[in-house]
């Protein structure tokens, strides 16, 4: 495992970078002419390396001049300068893709910077670093660092001489939410937004809130786990319990889970022939088919072939069953090979 920060860096304009005043979130701040060199005097720890992304005229320009800031800094490590095309067309893309690739491994805590170089290598060098965090499973982003130039303060000259420091963290989960969101989509599992909830949960004070979000994944979960298993009534009843406990947690889910908020109409849509309230609270034996048959076409939509025809063999049998005048003693999975 590496302790690694990670960012790129510029030409800085006709006379280069100057310094500025970097004042983070909690009021803490540092003077420097290269925002990773800020980052790295910011954190307390000892760095085992600097990956700085630059072009050969970023080379030219500016990487002696960060070199010296780093090497004063007793905890920055190893220097890594990469150099990389201007990623002016997709090859080249992926030759940045690919540098950041070799200088990243499983195991490593990043801290990224954002602040400088191309507009677009930010914007990528974020994407890279969260799809390595997904691909290894255990790459661990611990700060992203952005210099807000644009809200900073301007001396007699126009130059930028203090600027904020927003930390973008929490925006990395939305990679996480995002997955989850296209899993739930295509194969109806909600395991990764459980999970997701639960994770949320860990970090709140308040108890009854972060109550609340586990109530709600356990429901996601118990849900799953009903369609996993092919069990209709089940899931109809499970589903029809996280309804009640999204409703009860809504205020909740919107402040401390909002991306998960905006997936309430996509659980409704999905589950709602198969669980959700009807306009008839008929129990009788034909109801339960017709929300089998439903689960039946809902397994289809999500290429669940096997479980659809697992459960299209047992429709079969029980409308057999009715048929024949036997919905008397007919109970889901009771009575089948009787039939």
């Amino acid at each position: 495992m590496a302790i690694v920060a990670i960012g790129a860096i510029g030409i800085g304009g006709k006379d280069g970078y100057k310094e500025v005043m970097y004042r983070f979130s909690d009021g803490k701040a540092l003077t420097s002419r290269y925002p990773i060199h800020a980052l790295i005097q910011r954190e307390d720890r000892k760095f085992d390396k600097i990956v700085v992304l630059l072009t050969k005229e970023a080379e030219s320009a500016s990487w002696s001049g960060l070199k010296e800031s780093l090497e004063k800094h007793p905890d920055a490590g190893e220097l890594c300068p990469v150099i990389i095309p201007k990623g002016e067309n997709t090859d080249e893309l992926w030759q940045i893709f690919d540098k950041i690739v070799a200088n990243v491994s499983n195991g490593d805590e990043l801290y990224i910077d954002i602040t400088q170089g191309f507009r677009h290598l930010p914007v990528l060098l974020l994407i890279a670093c969260s799809y390595l965090r997904a691909a290894f499973n255990n790459i661990t982003i611990k700060t992203i660092f952005y210099g807000a130039f644009e809200s900073g303060t301007r001396n007699e000259k126009g130059i930028v001489t203090e600027c904020p420091v927003f930390e973008l963290l929490p925006y990395v989960a939305l990679f996480d939410w995002s997955s989850g969101a296209r899993a739930f989509q295509r194969s109806g599992d909600a395991g990764v937004l459980a999970g997701l909830l639960r994770d949320n949960a860990k970090g709140l004070n308040k108890q009854e809130e972060a109550k609340q979000l586990e109530q709600v994944a356990d429901k996601l979960d118990n849900v799953t786990l009903a369609l996993e298993l092919a069990r209709p009534e089940e899931a109809s009843a499970e589903v029809r319990l996280l309804t009640e406990e999204i409703g009860k947690a809504e205020a909740s889910l919107l402040q401390y889970a909002r991306p998960f908020g905006l997936l309430k109409n996509l659980i409704n849509a999905t589950f709602e022939k198969i669980g959700l309230p009807q306009e008839s609270t008929s129990q009788d034996v034909q109801s339960k088919l017709e929300t089998q048959r439903e689960l039946i076409k809902w397994y289809k939509s999500k290429n669940h072939l096997a479980l659809a025809v697992q459960l299209a063999r047992e429709w079969l049998v029980s409308k057999h069953m009715i048929r024949n005048g036997e919905s008397a003693k007919l109970e889901y999975r009771t009575d089948r090979d009787t039939a």
